[in-house]
């Protein structure tokens, strides 16, 4: 599951990029839909999913690295932490990202509670 997990969070790193750069036009697509089922086989509708899965991980992200410059494995630079699993559903990502300010104190403090946190040590 974890597996499956990841493979969510780098697709949707993915899909925010190509929104960002908004790399259809280019490509010669007529549309963000028209890409994202041609790139991804996706529809629009997901692909915008997808994008609050984006945000909402770069609010936890942001959150979670705060002040510090470990990254959560440990072993990579903050910048490359786009697959990190925060452990949240595609649902529970998508809703955490209407609420990242009062959410992201309660990650805080429970990251820092916990017995794996450089933290807690």
């Amino acid at each position: 599951m974890d597996d499956v997990r990841r493979s969510a969070t780098v697709l949707a790193a993915r899909v925010r990029d190509a929104h960002a750069a908004r790399v259809w036009l280019p490509l010669g697509h007529s549309s963000w839909a028209s890409y994202c089922e041609a790139g991804f086989g996706i529809s629009r509708a997901q692909a915008y999913r997808l994008l609050d899965v984006a945000r909402a991980l770069a609010a936890i992200r942001g959150a979670v690295t705060a002040g510090t410059e470990v990254s959560r494995t440990r072993d990579s630079p903050p910048d490359t932490a786009a697959a990190l699993d925060y452990g949240l559903s595609q649902r529970a990502l998508i809703d955490v990202s209407a609420r990242s300010d009062g959410v992201a104190a309660r990650l805080i403090t429970k990251h820092a509670a916990s017995p794996r946190s450089p933290i807690a040590a």
